[in-house]
């Protein structure tokens, strides 16, 4: 299974919200074992300059939702996405992709590492985790 969380620094730290996150940590897990893959660009973080600088067109939500698509090509062939929030054309975006995102509390980890293994000790229990 390949996974992607969204982290905002060289330390793994796990981002508040995917959108701001400058990278994934792209994860394959397999015998209960995850192996960081690649770190991949978050490109859409790049609109995202400023806390809320980046607007979104609630006019125009397929163009919105079309713009978030745009942005999760380069996470062609990942499973999931594990994250802390997601907003509502990015959550779109990532279903019509066929991804599943999962939303973890805090107090499951701090960084991509402790996720992943907070991931892998509870797959029994992923289901109150997902949300698309």
């Amino acid at each position: 299974m390949k996974l992607a969380v969204a982290v905002k620094s060289a330390e793994m730290q796990v981002a508040k919200r995917m959108g701001h996150a400058p990278w994934f940590a792209v994860y394959n897990i397999e015998d209960n074992q995850a192996t960081l893959l690649e770190m991949v660009v978050n490109e859409h973080a790049k609109e995202h300059d400023g806390e809320d600088e980046h607007h979104h067109d609630d006019t125009h939500p397929e163009t919105e939702i079309d713009n978030h698509r745009h942005h999760l090509a380069p996470l062609k062939g990942v499973d999931a996405i594990l994250a802390r929030a997601v907003g509502p054309y990015m959550k779109e975006a990532i279903s019509r992709e066929n991804i599943t995102v999962y939303r973890f509390p805090l107090s499951a980890g701090k960084t991509a590492p402790e996720l992943m293994e907070f991931f892998i000790q509870n797959q029994s229990e992923l289901a109150k985790f997902k949300i698309s």
